[in-house]
């Protein structure tokens, strides 16, 4: 029995908490003020892209109004999981990040029954 002892890092990555924000949003999904408020995602854009294009993890995309603190509208886009392939991708690679800090993985679950914390 080896003695080594994985160390944990609490700290997850960026991607991580971008794959854990999608999957909590379900179908409703998440826009860039969201992750901002949420895990002070400052490039929304560019992590879904890498989602997408490095990890085959595919989201749907649709454009919705959005009002300002002025009264003024601008648009947003949503981003949400594609389909339940697109789900069990990002749950699978949400554990591979969660295995590389140490943690295990989320066995079993579900999008629909994420507990609000990723530890």
């Amino acid at each position: 029995m080896s003695d080594h002892k994985i160390k944990l890092n609490p700290i997850p990555a960026k991607e991580e908490l971008c794959i854990w924000a999608l999957l909590r949003a379900q179908n409703s999904g998440l826009f860039q003020l969201e992750a901002s408020n949420d895990y002070g995602e400052t490039c929304l854009h560019s992590s879904i892209s890498t989602l997408q294009n490095r990890h085959n993890i595919f989201l749907a995309r649709e454009s919705k109004p959005h009002t300002h603190r002025h009264g003024g509208t601008t648009r947003f886009t949503h981003y949400r999981l594609m389909d339940d392939v697109a789900k069990q991708r990002a749950v699978n690679r949400l554990n591979y990040l969660r295995s590389k800090r140490g943690y295990a993985p989320l066995l079993g679950i579900l999008p629909t029954h994420l507990p609000y914390s990723m530890v």
